[in-house]
């Protein structure tokens, strides 16, 4: 059953006509530093701290210790959640690199844990694991299979895939900052299912997160 449920940014849910539709798939995409990681860890970690919902961050860098401890700056982080497994932060390296079957993978995780919002951390995890011609096909096992286990699932990117994602995905984010004043804008490209806004917003970035300014 579809329904909306709360992004955890706040500002944004007005934007998008009440909240992200579950299950979907939302493409978060911008240039490198427009936020696409702290939106996405935030949405995780909303959903686990206000919802009781399991959330799940793949990325295809191995493990270390530093991504969590930039989020761990922001104000919506909790060790707690780590430490307990509600929100879990894997590495995809071993399997991409390997060429294995990337795709059961993800989904053998997902089953595992019960997650209920997902962040695959870049999308270029699945370029880079499969064939070219194929892309498409895996996109769409992607799409049937979030929607199968009702996951809200987080999809990052550079713009360069911007066109392919947007007949793929649910609901499309541009994420962006002016080079000259540093400005942060977010802009709702898409939205299947609801009534969202049109056009950029400003966007701060502060110690508590993301916040979006819909007028």
């Amino acid at each position: 059953m579809r329904r909306l449920t709360d992004s955890g940014i706040p500002g944004l849910d007005g934007l998008l006509g009440g909240g992200f539709v579950k299950p979907s798939i939302t493409f978060v995409c911008g240039p490198p530093g427009s936020g696409k990681t702290i939106f996405a860890f935030q949405a995780l970690f909303h959903g686990a701290n206000r919802m009781g919902e399991n959330g799940m961050y793949l990325s295809i860098d191995d493990l270390d210790d530093s991504e969590l401890d930039l989020m761990s700056s922001y104000g919506f982080y909790s060790h707690e959640l780590i430490t307990s497994g509600a929100v879990r932060y894997e590495s995809l390296a071993e399997v991409c690199y390997g060429k294995s079957d990337i795709l059961s993978d993800i989904f053998k995780r997902i089953d595992a844990t019960g997650s209920d919002r997902v962040v695959l951390d870049p999308i270029e995890i699945i370029n880079a694991s499969y064939e070219q011609s194929a892309i498409w096909r895996v996109l769409m096992e992607v799409r049937r299979g979030m929607r199968e286990r009702e996951c809200l699932a987080f999809l990052c990117g550079s713009a360069e895939n911007m066109r392919k994602m947007s007949y793929f995905c649910d609901c499309l984010i541009w994420l962006d900052k002016d080079e000259d004043d540093g400005e942060r804008t977010i802009t709702i490209e898409k939205m299947r299912g609801t009534g969202h806004s049109m056009g950029p917003k400003k966007m701060e970035i502060s110690e508590q997160g993301i916040m979006v300014w819909p007028d």
